[in-house]
């Protein structure tokens, strides 16, 4: 644990002729392992600032008044105390020919803001107050999450929040847009205690319009408690947005502009206003993203030796994003509160393949095919949800409801040739699919505090969703364009979800605190297709308990349990029985009659001063979801859903948060190591896999590097081969550089960033196996490319975390990919 407290107080002291100014400056730092208890630093210096030697300070524990140590000032006019502990306690000052002085100290690791103590009038001349300031450690183990604080670190100003989160211990960010927690995939991602309802390159292209300096902690949950809506089986990362103090109107505005193989370009502001009783944040972030990635797909057909060889260039030029939200709260009294919040987004995606198809047949016979296919795609969403809050001493009512309207219309041609002279025409397809998702919901939270040492929370959800989903295949045909009933569909699926949870925490003893909870949940489904006529009902119901131990042992060291159930539902998309072309032959198709997977996890956790954290971790999966490539026969490959079968994980995560030399060099080193077995059943494998990986994070941050006012910081990521079902994933690694250049009088910040320096990501291959083929895709992308981004403060420069809450949707928003 990293604590800082600071007090300052100033003393004259008569002596003869002159007076004595003593500043004590305490403060409590953990630098090393060997750096056991807590410390006190303190100097003594006269009216004119120059140390005074020889003076004796003892220390008393204010309990009995006995002494517990005792020094002399050094030449230069300092004393430090070791080895101590949270309590009250008396520094007494003397010096020959000068009057004694007691100064009471109070160190509290609990409070978070400054203090003012009166400390009385010990001398003629004094200053009445001693203010002790409280600094959060940088990495801290709470009861049920982790926390990252951003106060003290580099990265806290001139990046994004995706650059904070590749370099927040536990988290690895990749490239493409993944996160895990430990090396756990399945991440939920929630600011403010709200869901964000993206994933992949849309929660990429998110984070990355949100700049760093709104962000006043990282919380990673890896067994979200029973207050959380179900279906977070990989964990939750919340991000927490600073609160600003100061009234009137403030903004923060950052341009970025990246290159790869394309460039991309990215705007954000955030503008806050604040009067006493009212708040306002409205965001604003548009990015421009253009990509270019190629993909390579060798095929073997076993059972015919036939070899296909699919190389596909795909540009994305571009794809505009816009968000904008807008938050206000109303204090309607001490006690009550209202607030809206009002959340749009629109993405518009236009995207180009063009691909070279070599098929190999056994009778030796080759065939070249030339494709292209355009892609276009337009992506709303709006979210409104209004809240209200009634909170006394003891209690806290919270009453909101939400309603979520998502559409997204797309269109998409498939034209396919030969190479002869002139050209043939192969296949020609037409595709469009309209979807349109309308979600409410309601939700009542009530918290209510028992006694100093336990609080009881509780509350109920009802949330009604209706997925629309049109799709029209059309295939060209005797010079026209010819709907395809076989694959065309309209689509709908109804969804109602029942929930209520209490969770209830107290401190048996000084050390050892509890929480108990349990979220029971009722869901009802009924699916239909139009076209077909068939349709599909059930219900089920879940019981999700979930405890947590925590026994500090002393200031030092923690010892933690943890034990959760969860369940990952299918998302919308996942559920859709559409086949879309991705190209002559692949397909890939979803599958309505998926379950929910459920999982159980337990993790016991050791932690040393904050610094040195050892997990170990197991979870079993059933039903497991997952997208597994099936051939249809000679030589159709059609990428499938399934729950293809269950899972054990072991897993063991060693985090070491350094710092190697104080404000030089800053280090954090993620190891993690899992054993997953897996019990396989798909129409195209049955069998058992084991696979043992291992995940390194390195992160190390450099701050003022030379004096020369230039933050920097380094991370390298590896990663074994990894196998889930019949896919292998081949080991990859990647070396990413940052640089931060802050212009304070100016308000101006610039920040440079350096993806994939070494350009190794693109040694990632992924090869499938089955009984009727082999196939191993290599995929190229603008994993390499460098970022500069400028940020202007006007104002306070400070974002006030308007209300800390879940919107009601958010479990559903979060299944729209």
């Amino acid at each position: 644990m990293i604590n800082t407290y600071i007090a300052t107080a100033k003393y004259f002291l008569l002596r003869k002729n002159f007076s004595l100014k003593i500043v004590l400056t305490l403060f409590i730092l953990f630098l090393s392992v060997s750096c056991a208890g807590q410390k006190i630093i303190g100097s003594i210096v006269d009216s004119e600032n120059h140390p005074v030697d020889s003076a004796l300070v003892e220390l008393f524990k204010s309990s009995n008044g006995l002494s517990v140590q005792y020094q002399k000032t050094n030449a230069q006019g300092s004393f430090t105390f070791l080895q101590l502990e949270y309590t009250d306690y008396f520094l007494k000052i003397s010096r020959s020919n000068f009057r004694d002085t007691t100064i009471k100290v109070h160190l509290n690791p609990i409070k978070n803001e400054s203090q003012i103590i009166n400390i009385g009038s010990p001398t003629i001349k004094e200053l009445k107050e001693v203010i002790i300031k409280y600094q959060k450690p940088t990495f801290e183990k709470k009861i049920d999450r982790f926390i990252f604080n951003m106060q003290n670190s580099s990265l806290a100003v001139g990046n994004n929040s995706w650059d904070v989160l590749r370099q927040t211990p536990m988290l690895n960010a990749d490239n493409d847009g993944s996160l895990s927690i430990a090396g756990v995939k399945g991440v939920t991602v929630y600011v403010n205690d709200r869901k964000i309802n993206l994933s992949g390159d849309d929660l990429y292209q998110y984070l990355r319009t949100m700049p760093s300096e709104n962000i006043d902690r990282i919380e990673i949950l890896t067994v979200p408690s029973s207050k959380y809506a179900a279906g977070n089986p990989g964990g939750i990362i919340n991000i927490v947005l600073k609160k600003n103090q100061s009234q009137g109107l403030n903004v923060i505005a950052t341009l970025s502009d990246q290159q790869a193989t394309l460039n991309s370009q990215v705007a954000s502001s955030q503008i806050t206003f604040r009067t006493p009783t009212f708040n306002a944040l409205l965001s604003l972030n548009a990015a421009s993203t253009n990509l270019h990635l190629q993909t390579n797909n060798q095929i073997g057909y076993l059972q015919s030796s036939e070899k296909e060889s699919l190389i596909t260039d795909i540009d994305i030029k571009p794809q505009n994003n816009l968000n904008t939200s807008l938050q206000l709260d109303f204090d309607l009294s001490k006690k009550s509160k209202i607030s809206l919040l009002t959340d749009y987004r629109y993405t518009n995606t236009d995207r180009l393949s063009v691909a070279n198809d070599n098929i190999a047949a056994s009778n030796n016979n080759e065939v070249t095919l030339l494709s292209e296919s355009p892609f276009n795609e337009g992506r709303h969403l709006l979210n409104n949800n209004l809240f209200y809050q009634y909170q006394t001493k003891n209690s806290k009512l919270i009453v909101s409801s939400d309603f979520l309207h998502y559409t997204s219309n797309s269109v998409s041609d498939f034209t396919s040739y030969t190479t002869d002279i002139p050209p043939a025409l192969n296949s020609a397809v037409s595709t469009s699919n309209l979807q349109t998702i309308n979600s409410l919901g309601s939700q009542v939270d009530y918290s209510y505090t028992i006694t100093k040492k336990t609080q009881l929370q509780t509350g109920l959800r009802f949330s009604s969703t209706h997925n629309s989903n049109k799709f029209d295949y059309d295939q060209f045909s005797n010079g026209v364009f010819m709907n395809n009933p076989r694959y065309s569909d309209d689509f709908h699926y109804r969804e109602k979800i029942f929930a209520m949870y209490a969770t209830l925490q107290t401190a048996i003893n000084k050390k050892l605190d509890a929480m108990a909870g349990i979220r029971f949940e009722q869901t009802d489904l009924n699916n239909n297709s139009d076209f077909t006529g068939a349709e599909f009902k059930t219900n089920y119901s879940n019981v999700f308990p979930s405890l947590y131990l925590d026994y500090k042992v002393n200031d030092n060291n923690d010892l933690s349990f943890a034990v959760k159930s969860d369940i990952s539902r299918p998302t919308y998309s996942q559920l859709n029985p559409f086949t879309y072309l991705l190209g002559t032959k692949y397909f890939v198709s979803g599958n309505p009659l998926l379950r929910p997977s459920n999982a159980l996890t337990a993790e016991i956790t050791y932690s040393y001063t904050d610094s040195y954290i050892f997990q170990a971790g197991y979870t079993y999966s059933n039903h497991l979801i997952g997208q597994i490539p099936v051939v249809h026969r000679p030589d159709t490959i059609i990428l499938e859903r399934f729950n293809y079968g269950n899972s054990d994980n072991f897993h063991f995560t060693n985090v070491i948060d350094h710092v190697i030399i104080k404000g030089v060099w800053n280090l954090n080193l993620t190891n993690t190591f899992s054993y997953q077995y897996q019990n396989v059943q798909t129409a195209t494998f049955v069998g058992a896999t084991k696979n043992l990986m291992y995940n390194g994070n390195l992160k190390q941050t450099f701050p003022n590097v030379l004096k020369s006012k230039i933050d920097a910081d380094v991370s390298f990521n590896i990663n074994t081969t990894q196998k889930y079902a019949n896919t292998k994933v081949s080991p990859y690694s990647d070396l990413n550089l940052g640089f931060v250049r802050k212009y304070p009088k100016q308000g101006i910040i610039i920040s440079l960033y350096a993806a994939d320096v070494l350009n190794t990501i693109k040694n990632k291959s992924f090869q499938i196996d089955s009984d009727t083929y082999q196939t191993t895709l290599h995929t190229f992308g603008d994993s390499r490319s460098i970022r500069i981004s400028i940020t202007k403060r006007f104002g306070n420069n400070k974002v006030k975390n308007l209300s800390k809450r879940t919107t009601e949707n958010s479990e559903e928003i979060n299944r729209i990919k």
